[in-house]
């Protein structure tokens, strides 16, 4: 049993870092964001931000070399606006994910 203190080191991780963009580029703030682990690595196997007001968000505290699915997800006029990052690398690049209306237009009945 060690008398005196006990040295522990804590690394940062990596991290998935993106922006959220409706479809005429413009940044999608309020945006809910969820990363999921496809492998099993995370305890949780998910986690969930909302963007800030220039659409941008953060995982921080990921391991490294690891690969993740990002899903975005907002209402907006009424219709479910989405997105998907199906290969998200932490430590990676800037993720760019667009928003768009998954509603489908609906033709006159006959």
């Amino acid at each position: 049993i060690p008398d005196g203190p006990v040295q522990l080191t804590v690394l940062p991780g990596a991290e998935v870092t993106g922006r959220t963009l409706w479809p005429d580029g413009t940044p999608a703030a309020e945006v809910v964001v969820t990363l999921r682990d496809t492998n099993g690595v995370l305890r949780p196997g998910w986690r969930t931000v909302v963007t800030d007001h220039s659409g941008s968000f953060r995982f921080p505290g990921l391991p490294e070399d690891t690969l993740f699915v990002v899903f975005a997800s907002t209402q907006r006029d009424g219709h479910t606006w989405s997105g998907r990052f199906d290969r998200a690398r932490a430590a990676g690049e800037v993720l760019e994910l667009t928003v768009r209306d998954e509603d489908p237009v609906l033709g006159t009945g006959r």
